[in-house]
């Protein structure tokens, strides 16, 4: 066997392990952001009904946003 069939083999192997890496990760990643549409849609809500509360809380006066 000779020095590049050596290398060939090399690169062979540590090219698959790389190809197996990024398929590792791509499953870990896409597992993690597939939302449903309902949970979005509620923390979307929350969110709103936190900024829209926060806006009513600070016209009433119940809360001071510039100090002085």
């Amino acid at each position: 066997m000779g020095q590049r069939e050596r290398l060939d083999e090399a690169f062979a192997g540590s090219s698959s392990e790389a190809a197996r890496a990024r398929e590792r990760m791509a499953a870990a990643q896409g597992g993690s952001r597939d939302i449903p549409p309902r949970s979005r849609r509620i923390v979307g809500w929350t969110i709103a009904l936190l900024i829209i509360g926060f806006f009513v809380a600070a016209f009433a006066g119940w809360i001071d946003i510039f100090p002085g």
